[in-house]
Order: C-alpha cells, then structure tokens, then sequence
C-alpha cells in the first residue's frame, strides 16, 4: 500500500469501529430472533450452517485476538513480560466474574442433603455446558488458553489453530459432537468449543501484527494481501463442509425413514404415552392426602404458636388485644415449636417428614457397562412393542382378506378389530412370547439398577408386609370373638357349627364396626401405609414404562459423525463432483413442511462433524467464520482508517464494548417486557429500534462522561 500522506494516529478506529457493528450485529440478532414469524431466516441461529447470526460471536472473537495482541504488545513495552503476562491473567479472571454474574443459571439443588450428594460434575456440567460459556465465557477461555503463543511468531499461530482444529474434532469423533448435540444442548461449542474459537482469535492476532507492524512505519497494511488471506481461509472453511455431503439424505431415502424410523419412533411415544396415562391418574389420591396434610400441619402449625405466643404474653403482662408480640417472644416461639410441638403436630410433621423421606429420588451414576445394559434393555422393549404392532397389522390384514377388504383402502371394521385382539391375546406369535420373557426377566435387575425409587418401594413394602400381618393377627382375633358370640348366641356350638350366610353378615358389619384406640391406629397405618407403597409402585411402572422413550439417540445426528461408514462410503463411488461441492455456507436447508409430511426428518441430511455448526463449534464453521471476520474488519479498516469514514454509533458501542455487551440483557429484557410473544413484524421492529435507542443513549452518557468499562 502507498505511504500515507500525514501520521497515522496511534488509535485504531477501525477497530473500535468493527465492535460497535458486532454490538449491532448481536443487538439485532439476539433480539429479533424470539420472532421467528417475521424475521428472515438469516437472522436466526439454524445449527447446521452459518448465517449472519452465526457471524457475530466470531468477530467478537476476532476482536478480542486483535486487542488482546495490541494491549499486550503495549504493557509488554511499558511494565515487562512478567507484568504483561499477570495483568492479562488478571483481565481474564475479571472477566469471568463478570461471566458469572451476567449469565445466570437455575438453582442447582433444592436441598443441602441433595447438593451435598452430586458429584462435581454433576454440579457444573449444565452451567458449563449451556450457560457460562456463551460469548463472555469463551472470550475468557479463549484468551487464557491462546495466552502462551501470543508472542510466538505467525506460523506458530497458525500451526495452533491447525492443532486444536483436528483435536476438536477428533473430540468430536470420540463422541463430543453428539455430547453437544444432545441435552441439554451445548451453547457456542461447549466445553470444548475455546479450542475451535482458537481459529478467529489467533486471526485477530495475526491481523493486529499486519496493521500494527506497517503502521510502525507509518503505512497503511497489504489490503490486498488480508482480502486474499479472508478469502482462502472462508474457502478452506467451506471446503471442509463436503464431505457432510456423504450425510445428504435423498426423497427416497427420506421417504424410508418416515415410514421406518420416525413412525416407530412415534408409535413406540404413543403407546408409552397411553400406558403411562393411568399411571399418573393413580399418583393423584396420594399426592391429594400428602397435599392435604401438609396443609394441615401449615394451619395447626399456625394456630399453634398463636396461642402459644398470647400464653407468653399474658406471663409477661402483656395484653394480646391491644401489642403485638416483642421479638424475643417470637423466637422462643419459633424454637419452642421446632423442638417440643404438641404431640399432635409432631406426629403430622413425622408423618410428613417419612413421606418425604420415601419419595426423595434416589440419585444414582451407572458406569458405562450399565448404561449399554440400559440402553439394550430399551431397544428389546422397543423391539417388542413394534412386534406387537406388526403382529396386529398381520392379523387385522388376514382378517380383512378373508371378509373380501382391502387393506390398501378399506378400515376394518370393529368386529374385526375385536377378532384381532381376541386372537392376539390368545396367539402373540412365538416371537413376542420371548421377547416377552426376555424383558419381564431383566425387568427386576434393570429396576435394582436403575431406578430412583425401587429401593425405597422395597423397603416401604416390607413395612406394608408387617403392618399388614399384624393388622390380619389382630382382625381374626376380634372376628374369631365375634364368630363365637353370634354362634352362641343362636344356639349353635362354635367349635364344631359353621355360620349361616345370616350370621357371617353379621359378623361383616361388626368387624367393621369395631372399634379401639390401638385397633383404630393399626387399621389407619395400615391403610396409610399401603397408598404410599401403592404410590412407590406406581412410580416405578412409569420409569419402566417410560425406558423404551430413552436412551435413544436423536433421529437427526448420524452415529458416525467424522468418519462415514461403508454405507456412505458406497455413496461416494455413484456421486459427481457437483454433488460432492459443499452448500451454500448462509443458505440454511429448507426444514421440511410438517403440515405436508407426517413423519418428518428436521433437515435433509444427518447432522454430522465436517457441516458448520455453532452450536458444536465445528471447524468448518469457524475457519469459514474467521475468514469472514477478517474480510469485514478489512473493509472497515479501508472505510475507516483510510477514507476516514466514521459512524458515531459504532464508536460510542466499540469503545465501551464489555459495558454495551452488558447492558443489553438489561435493555433487551426491559423492552421485551412490553412485547407479546407474537407481535405483528411493525411492532417487533420498532420495539428493536427503541431498545437500540435507549442503549445507545446509556453508553453515549458513559462516553460523554469518559467512562469506559474494560477488564
């Protein structure tokens, strides 16, 4: 490039330029995209390819990288390595406290006993995988992770991004795609994803060497050499997606899934769905009575204190009509009632306490040989209702025949329905008899291994067992009493005469009228006891019902996601060098019409490593990405530092950038408030163009006031 005519000033305000259009970029996108309805495709995140959406968090990436080397170069200059290399470590642990506190997550225990049961991961593995690490997280991650090449020369860099690109996805064939692919879904790549956000951070390095070096000596950089090096690094990145063309699912290929996969996978969900039904009707008269009860201890609990609050009062002269209770009086009320109720409470709370105790979910972690026998045992019982579907399509097909139907055309009619399940019922077929077999056998050790309330049933069920024997013990002592008087009482010898049919009524209503303190309490206990153990069964026949619905891998991801199998590989032989070129990388595939479809597959084709994904963090996205992000900061840099073109907006956003990204989840969520969750697209709009507004008058009052947040 030519010498420029005057100094170059020290400042680069393309830089600060390029992040106010990403703060716009990602004001725009982060908003507009809970409006599906009316915003245009490219402004949404689609998972599967990379459109504009997917261009925003990449150059703020890119932006840190270039920052990162400029302000490090400087401190490096001014304090040393040393003092460079900890004010940076500083910077960054900042960072992820502001991370922390900008992106919150749910409560991740209800209970101390329960936080005090889950492991490390068990802990983090959600705020790690699905909230922390969104743009702040990364850039955090990021930035420590590229911390000890920031100085090494360019080809390092590069050989860098090379290395932790294929590390990502030999990750991903080690099963880390489908990791993220899977819930809860991972944000921006995941755990994992700083070493593909690598690529466009370590750009935005390299970038900042060839701006800063030429301006050293007062020039403007080689702007045709970063065109070049944008365009080839965004063809590298689109090249990588072909091979996903081995994934591509043709009509008559989708056409097979719908009438095999995805119509099993729907009906298994519907008859799952219908057993479990009535299940969940017979959890209601428990859950009623514990309802209840609670509700009962909440208002005697209440009524209690009150007049044990006044009794204090009235000891210390206090009148409860005319002052309210000094807060001493209220503690040792609170204590009083914590650690000696009246005998009536305490057993309301007891009772309480133990079903709690009992329906308190057991958390338990299967090894991976556990989980392959779980993930087995949900296959054979898929395997066996689909039998059972097909046996009964076999059936309904035989009988239709011989009524002279077609069972292309014509519905059976409900005496033949009848039939079919008559002779279902009598003949399964060999077939389903063992697979029947099969499944009631690993039923009881699947339900030791695996299920949160098994235990708990067995234990509440031998309780129920010997309540129950004592209960039955004492009923046939109290009927034995009472057979005996009535016998004697219409002349009749109780050792050697039966009761007549008159006599055993009478018996009925006395024995159910009989009643006693200590009989009354077994027979409640009793009672009492077995809703919970009924209830405890209930709820593990729904976790056994429900088994064939899980462990069961998403439709849409392939089960090799780096390297094709021999089936795809066959694909390859039959295809031309057109069918083999990567898509369009802005151009998301049309999502099928599920008001035309019946079954149907998301996309037209497996979800897989090579396509561009940022929700994974795939290579090919952000190779393609940071190319991108390098063609557009080029531009800036000729519009800004070269024309001198500036827009006040940008640079209000771009230098205030850490407090502009913070703000808008404030303003975002203050404007949305006033937006329905179906606004025509006038109203969506021009409530984007207000929160743009207020946002931009809060970080302009910043700058005006020379106010800038930056860690």
């Amino acid at each position: 490039m030519a010498t420029a005519s005057q100094p170059l000033p020290n400042r680069i305000h393309s830089l600060d330029q390029f992040r106010g259009y990403t703060i716009l970029g990602m004001f725009l996108v982060n908003y507009m995209g809970s409006y599906k309805t009316f915003v245009h495709p490219v402004l949404l995140h689609h998972n599967i390819s990379c459109s504009y959406a997917d261009t925003i968090m990449p150059h703020f990436i890119f932006a840190v990288g270039f920052a990162f080397r400029l302000s490090f170069g400087r401190k490096r200059h001014e304090g040393g390595l040393t003092a460079a290399h900890w004010r940076v470590v500083r910077r960054i642990l900042g960072l992820m406290v502001v991370t922390f506190s900008v992106y919150h997550i749910g409560r991740v225990a209800n209970s101390w006993d329960q936080l005090t049961q889950m492991t490390f991961w068990e802990i983090f593995e959600t705020p790690m995988k699905r909230v922390w690490l969104q743009t702040l997280g990364h850039i955090a991650l990021t930035s420590l992770w590229i911390l000890p090449w920031m100085r090494t020369s360019v080809l390092t860099r590069i050989i860098v991004m090379i290395t932790c690109a294929l590390a990502h996805h030999l990750a991903c064939y080690y099963g880390y795609f489908l990791y993220a692919n899977s819930s809860p879904n991972a944000i921006d790549g995941g755990p994992l994803g700083f070493l593909t956000w690598t690529t466009p951070a370590l750009l935005g390095t390299i970038t900042c060497d060839w701006v800063q070096d030429a301006r050293e000596k007062h020039k403007h950089p080689n702007l045709v050499k970063m065109f070049l090096w944008s365009i080839v690094i965004m063809l590298l990145g689109w090249m990588i997606t072909w091979p996903a063309r081995l994934w591509d699912i043709s009509p008559k290929e989708m056409q097979v899934l719908k009438d095999t996969e995805y119509k099993d996978r729907d009906h298994v969900n519907h008859v799952t769905g219908e057993a479990v039904k009535p299940l969940n009707e017979k959890l209601k008269p428990f859950n009623k009575v514990v309802g209840e009860l609670r509700t009962e201890y909440t208002n005697k609990g209440f009524e209690y204190k009150q007049a044990l609050v006044n009794e204090k009062m009235v000891e210390a002269g206090l009148d409860p009509e005319l002052q309210y209770p000094p807060k001493y009086l209220n503690v040792e009320v609170i204590n009083e009632f914590e650690t000696s109720p009246s005998p009536e409470l305490l057993e309301l709370r007891e009772r309480l306490e133990r079903y709690e105790e009992a329906l308190t979910p057991e958390i338990i972690r299967l090894n991976d040989e556990q989980l392959k026998t779980k993930t087995d045992l949900a296959r054979k019982v898929e395997s066996l209702i689909l039998a059972e579907r097909d046996r009964k399509l076999e059936l309904q097909n035989q009988f239709m025949v011989e009524a002279e139907l077609d069972p292309e055309n014509d519905k059976p009619t409900d005496a033949i329905n009848k039939k079919v399940n008559e002779t279902f019922q009598a003949e399964p077929g060999a077939e389903i008899v063992e697979l029947r077999e099969q499944v009631q056998e690993a039923k009881v050790p699947y339900l030791e291994m695996d299920s949160v309330y098994y235990d708990s049933y067995q234990t509440e069920k031998a309780t129920l067992e010997s309540l129950t024997a004592d209960f039955t013990t004492q009923e046939t002592a109290i009927k034995n009493e009472i057979t005996n008087r009535l016998l004697t009482e219409a002349g009749l010898d109780p050792e050697a005469d039966t009761p007549t049919e008159e006599i055993n009524k009478k018996i009925a209503t006395e024995l159910a009228a009989t009643q006693g303190e200590e009989f009354d309490t077994l027979r409640q206990s009793q009672q009492a006891q077995k809703m919970l153990t009924d209830h405890l069964e209930t709820l593990v026949e729904i976790e056994w019902t429900k088994l064939p619905t899980g462990e069961r891998r998403d439709l849409k991801l392939a089960i090799d996601p780096v390297i094709p199998n021999e089936k795809r590989m066959e694909k390859l032989s039959g295809m031309s060098w057109t069918d083999f070129i990567g898509r369009n990388p802005f151009d998301s595939p049309d999502e099928q019409n599920e008001e035309i479809v019946q079954y149907q597959p998301r996309y037209e084709f497996y979800w897989n490593a090579w396509m561009m994904s940022q929700r994974a963090g795939t290579m090919s996205y952000l190779i393609f990405a940071g190319g991108f992000s390098l063609f557009v900061y080029t531009l800036f840099y000729i519009f800004t530092d070269i024309w001198g073109f500036q827009i006040g907006l940008f640079r209000t956003w771009g230098t205030n950038a850490l407090a502009s990204y913070v703000l808008f989840e404030l303003v975002c969520g203050a404007v949305k408030n006033f937006v329905p969750r179906d606004p025509p697209a006038w109203y969506g709009w021009s409530s984007w163009v207000i929160g743009m507004y207020l946002m931009y008058v809060v970080i302009r009052s910043l700058e005006k006031n020379k106010i800038y947040i930056r860690m």
